[in-house]
């Protein structure tokens, strides 16, 4: 694991002029929902709960997408969310960016499997870029009602 030091936080290190152009993009999309779900992968109850997590957030959105991040507020600040989607929850967190790599796949071919037109992942390749600066990685469900 790599983590970064937090003063090299892009949003600390914006000017007040690139915030306030930044925001001509939209808002970034509201954190919600419960605490991040942990445990260990390889326990069928772990991934069990996060397959209720999502499907509850299924059941009350109008379209979501699963995806992996480091930073919250990072991945949240980009201009393709700031745009497209109004809420986002952390489903599950670890320390480890392999195997979080990993299940964000798993997950996104389990969903899609099911034909659901709500989720609106394309690909289904694993993530290469993942940044942390508090030490932990997040699946999350980024959703609209």
């Amino acid at each position: 694991m790599t983590k970064k030091p937090k003063e090299l936080h892009p949003l600390n290190n914006r000017s007040w002029l690139q915030a306030f152009f930044k925001n001509f993009n939209g808002k970034p999309p509201k954190l919600v929902g419960k605490a991040a779900i942990t445990g260990v992968l390889s326990k069928p109850a772990t991934k069990r709960k996060v397959t209720i997590r999502i499907n509850e957030i299924l059941a009350k959105a109008s379209e979501i997408k699963i995806g992996v991040m480091g930073d919250t507020l990072v991945r949240m600040d980009s201009n393709d969310y700031r745009k497209g989607f109004e809420f986002v929850e952390r489903v599950y967190k670890s320390k480890s960016k392999e195997k979080i790599i990993e299940y964000e796949v798993e997950l996104i071919k389990k969903f899609k499997a099911k034909k659901d037109k709500k989720v609106t992942n394309i690909s289904t390749k694993r993530a290469w870029r993942l940044t942390t600066y508090n030490g932990f990685y997040f699946i999350y469900v980024v959703y609209n009602i």
